[in-house]
């Protein structure tokens, strides 16, 4: 009986251990045009959806897949955070070595709108996904498992999720440069606390592409 409740949430987290090494290893042959992401698209959204339709069969509302919730005092936390993030993203300009790692955003000899075309198409074919993967998928799966299955409380299967999207996330990083990992660090729990006081994975996916917007306007304009 014990080894029926263990099962779900092996499977939810080995499959996206599983899921982000496939997409980090062999996506190359598949990328599209000028940065369409053709594996990660379906690995972080395809998959973990039709996972769950045949294996886990957990409500989408419960999935976080919903209309968020958004009281007044969510409303001014998000507007906030929406007025600091510019100046925080902002502040990559003091590590020289960072924006050099994106040496073709910077191109100058590369239009402006091709630069950002492929950013845009490139972020449609992963973060779409990526947020799905960890912030519903991840996220609210693994709470609901820890709760109904194994008798967590609410409080810890909650800190418990987050902290293990936050792994996830910041060791993804360690590949790029270091103020991404910490930003990360910083960044997920946030994300994902976002996620369960809205009760839906829309507002950090949002909330999210603005913080990477910020970044390539930064990147370009200044």
């Amino acid at each position: 009986m014990a080894d029926r409740k263990i099962a779900p949430l092996f499977v939810l987290v080995f499959s996206v251990i599983l899921i982000l090494l496939l997409g980090f290893y062999y996506n190359e042959p598949f990328v599209i045009g000028s940065g369409f992401h053709s594996l990660r698209f379906v690995l972080y959204l395809v998959f973990p959806i039709l996972l769950n339709i045949f294996y886990f069969k957990i409500s989408w509302r419960e999935l976080g897949v919903a209309k968020p919730y958004l009281n007044r005092t969510s409303k001014r936390m998000l507007f906030g955070f929406a007025i600091l993030t510019p100046f925080v993203v902002y502040l990559i300009h003091l590590s020289p070595d960072y924006l050099n790692a994106y040496p073709y955003y910077r191109n100058q000899s590369v239009s402006t709108f091709e630069r950002l075309s492929q950013f845009s198409i490139f972020t449609f074919s992963t973060m779409v996904g990526w947020e799905f993967l960890l912030r519903a998928y991840l996220l609210f799966g693994m709470r609901r498992l820890l709760e109904n299955q194994h008798r967590v409380s609410s409080e810890l299967a909650t800190a418990l999720s987050i902290l293990w999207v936050c792994t996830f996330e910041v060791l993804y990083h360690f590949v790029k440069p270091d103020l991404e990992a910490w930003g990360m660090l910083i960044a997920s729990p946030i994300l994902s606390w976002i996620a369960f006081k809205t009760r839906s994975f829309f507002v950090p996916l949002a909330f999210h592409l603005f913080i990477e917007t910020s970044f390539i306007i930064s990147i370009i304009y200044f």
